[in-house]
């Protein structure tokens, strides 16, 4: 018999199987806690992001300062920014690694490859070097000293 105009039909609970429940885990113990995570911080003591000021976001995100001090926005471009300079690194690092691996075949026959320690500490040696000579203005162009040169009369002058 179907129900009159506007009228339901008394809902039942529909039967289902039984579900066997999943065994514990073999390393649980009956008296084992359950593990509790940290959740952020609630809404009334979080202040505004150290970055943009914003205290209102959809979510909170990881920054430099821990979990849940950045909005969803700078978290996301703090995020991008970490990444980009991890690949920095690596691709900083695989450049030194090929002129390591170059100058080491260059130099087979002659003397003894050097060791990556030994190349990088020759390789910071000349950059200070350059770096001095460029701060001292001398170019290497000739051996006079670019601060004491001799004047006409001969006497020491800057």
């Amino acid at each position: 018999m179907l129900p009159a105009a506007g009228m339901h039909a008394p809902q039942r609970p529909i039967a289902h199987p039984a579900v066997p429940a999943a065994p514990p885990p073999a390393h649980a113990t009956a008296g084992d806690k359950p593990v509790r995570r940290k959740r952020a911080a609630p809404l009334s003591l979080r202040s505004a992001t150290s970055r943009c000021s914003a205290s209102d976001t959809p979510e909170w995100r990881r920054g430099p300062d821990g979990k849940g001090t950045l909005c969803n926005a700078c978290g996301l471009h703090w995020a991008k920014l970490r990444r980009q300079r991890h690949r920095m690194r690596e691709a900083s690092l695989e450049a030194i690694d090929a002129e390591f691996s170059a100058a080491g075949q260059a130099a087979r026959g002659r003397n003894p490859r050097p060791t990556r320690e030994q190349f990088l500490r020759r390789r910071v040696q000349q950059e200070m070097a350059s770096e001095w000579a460029r701060h001292a203005g001398y170019d290497g162009a000739d051996n006079e000293d670019p601060i004491l040169e001799e004047d006409e009369d001969g006497s020491l002058g800057p």
